[in-house]
């Protein structure tokens, strides 16, 4: 990256921006840049363009004030790429721009010349695409041992790094690796004075670094480096007395095979409601009981009735098109659980996100529509009572991550699946992955709200109510995880966040991490087991924590803070409000509630990291204040004197 002098910035298409004595950051696809200002305000410059399939996604740009309030939310659609955007920096303080990751297109920010900046890469994932020749810097403090991180993403593959304070020259290869998580480190000892380092390579490319044990910053030229300064956020919020809907049933995914006795414990005190499991149909054939055992040790033993079951072939083997076969499959395999009480409320999906491994939607629905036709036909009301879940798709509002996505958009397959066939349809569901930003989980709503939408336009017309079920969610889809989210506390703030705002629409039935535990290379669990160990991630206690925590009825907020997240419900008798939240930024966050009646009794309790001091609530007989720790999800209890209005379910309008 070297400092130049932009006369013309010039990008496909012809789109043309003047900015004069500009320093731009180019190309990031996926990290934070954090902009010093001063009292007068400052023109930022935003340009994306397409990268990868940008035609069926979605991509979001957060420009936040220096106290984390939202400046403006930059969505990125096929109808404005390429684009650009100039945006005024009017605050003094430290302004964040958060370029949200899995993204689809590359950023560039340009900014005048005398105004410091610095750059945080995301961990381990895709996050900038540098030119040959460049230089970045970075700040050690004293006695500080720290290691420089990188991993090979098919670009550059060997950094440079020297010390402006003795001349030290190190240097970092990378290689490709077997697994996503793998990248190659560079541990150096600590200084007894702040060391300055310059970054440096040859060659260009996509790639990603980053530092650990150390502030994780990068600046063009060693006069712009600084720490960001984390000024104290203000939330308000308003609950209403509106009821608009319900909570969803929370689950995990189990595996097809039994758990081991020693986590039945720790499962029941997940307190899930639902689950979901595969079908293998190819193992099942050869031993049609083969799954009984534990079936009733879910059902009965577990209690998760409520359950979502995807049909496969082992080793999740995702394509199923001999429609005799799995029809004929169906109908005895239906039939013996049912005689034993199980998956009598299970919903049913014909396979593991087709949109994805599919050839095309013709294929999926000539496959769906032959299978489920003959077993909602069948003359056997044990088995036409089945509850079919379409499209079970990678991805609802986007598609998939594959060359030609555009024509395999969940919500898309969805509305013609209902088109021409629902009346052999009980439920909308989907699987939601690649939303990796805290700030971005708001995504969860839009979804559901679209899901909810799309459930009302049909369901007049086929007499008959349709389920939202999310059956699978991650951080990252497939194996493309990293430990920073997964195995650390940025997993609880994630699942809190990711319930949070399903919830707030009232409209989703079922909500499922995936998985419950480790399954080999897939090292998605809330918990790992290693010679029938069981190790806790955090994300488990984030999962009891917030199942606890859920009430029955939710009501309508304003809340929209892009750091502090809070849903407030009610109990099944409507006599007790809680509020569920997560703050999930760095800095200490203020916050006020309005309440819709006179509360008593108002209690708060803190899951976090470490245990840190008690949280003070202040209450009056409306309102509640606390001041939230960073990082760190909470709950208040209180009771309500006077019941809320109750549910307005005609419309997810009204959310």
């Amino acid at each position: 990256m070297k400092r130049v002098l932009f006369i013309v910035l010039t990008f496909t298409l012809g789109l043309q921006i003047h900015v004069a004595q500009a320093q731009t950051w180019s190309n990031i696809r996926d990290g934070v840049l954090h902009v010093r200002t001063a009292s007068s305000a400052v023109v930022c410059n935003v340009q994306w363009k397409d990268e990868w399939i940008s035609e069926s996604q979605h991509d979001h740009i957060y420009i936040q004030n220096p106290d984390g309030s939202l400046l403006k939310r930059l969505n990125l659609s096929k109808e404005n790429t390429p684009g650009t955007e100039n945006i005024s920096l009017t605050k003094s303080g430290d302004t964040r721009i958060d370029v949200t990751g899995y993204n689809f297109r590359t950023v560039n920010v340009s900014l005048p010349d005398s105004i410091p900046s610095v750059f945080e890469p995301v961990k381990v994932h895709k996050s900038i695409t540098l030119g040959s020749g460049g230089k970045l810097y970075f700040k050690v403090p004293a006695n500080r041992a720290f290691s420089f991180n990188g991993k090979y993403h098919d670009g550059i593959s060997r950094f440079n790094l020297t010390s402006l304070n003795d001349g030290q020259q190190l240097s970092l290869s990378l290689t490709a690796k077997d697994y996503y998580w793998e990248f190659d480190t560079l541990e150096i000892a600590s200084a007894a004075s702040e060391t300055t380092w310059e970054l440096s390579w040859s060659s260009s490319g996509k790639v990603s670094f980053w530092l650990d044990g150390i502030p994780n910053l990068f600046a063009q030229t060693p006069q712009n480096l600084f720490t960001p300064t984390l000024q104290t956020g203000t939330v308000s919020v308003s609950v209403l007395s509106n009821i608009v809907g319900t909570t969803p049933a929370i689950g995990a995914a189990m595996p097809f095979t039994a758990p081991p006795r020693s986590s039945f414990d720790l499962i029941k005190n997940w307190h899930l409601s639902t689950a979901n499991h595969y079908a293998f149909v190819d193992a099942l054939l050869k031993s049609p009981e083969m799954d009984l055992s534990f079936l009733k040790t879910y059902e009965k033993d577990l209690a998760l009735k409520n359950s979502s079951v995807i049909l496969s072939k082992s080793g999740r083997a995702p394509v199923l098109t001999d429609a005799d076969e799995i029809a004929g499959f169906l109908q005895p395999y239906l039939k013996l659980r049912a005689s034993q009480s199980l998956l009598v409320d299970a919903h049913i999906a014909l396979a593991d996100e087709p949109n994805l491994n599919y050839t095309d939607y013709a294929e999926f629905e000539s496959y769906f529509a032959n299978v489920a036709g003959r077993i909602k036909n069948s003359s056997d009301p044990v088995i036409n009572k089945t509850r079919f879940a379409v499209p079970e798709s990678s991805r609802f509002l986007e598609g998939p991550t594959l060359e030609g996505s555009e024509r395999k958009i969940g919500i898309d397959w969805a509305e013609q699946l209902l088109t021409a066939h629902g009346n052999l349809i009980d439920a909308i569901s989907w699987h939601e992955w690649m939303v990796r930003d805290l700030i971005d989980t708001g995504r969860y709503k839009t979804s559901v709200e679209a899901a909810a939408n799309l459930a009302a336009k049909h369901e007049n017309r086929l007499h008959k109510k349709l389920d939202l079920i999310i059956t699978q969610t991650n951080i990252s889809s497939g194996l493309s995880l990293s430990s920073y989210e997964q195995d650390t506390w940025f997993a609880s703030l994630w699942w809190a966040s990711v319930v949070i705002q399903s919830s707030l629409p009232g409209q989703l039935d079922q909500l499922i991490w995936f998985k419950a535990a480790d399954d080999g290379i897939y090292r998605k669990g809330l918990v790992s087991i290693s010679n029938d160990t069981i190790v806790k991630k955090p994300v488990s206690s984030a999962m009891t924590f917030v199942s606890e925590n859920l009430g029955k009825w939710v009501l309508e907020n304003t809340g929209n803070h892009p750091e502090l997240d809070l849903l407030a419900t009610l109990s099944e008798g409507k006599d007790t409000l809680i509020l569920l939240g997560v703050n999930k930024s760095k800095r200490l966050q203020k916050l006020s509630v309005q309440l819709p009646g006179n509360i008593t009794n108002a209690t708060i309790k803190m899951l976090q990291e470490n245990t840190l001091s008690p949280v003070t609530l202040k209450q009056s007989e409306q309102s509640i204040s606390a001041d939230i720790p960073a990082e760190s999800i909470f709950s208040i209890r209180m009771e309500l004197k006077v019941p809320p209005l109750p549910p307005i379910m005609t419309s997810p309008s009204n959310n």
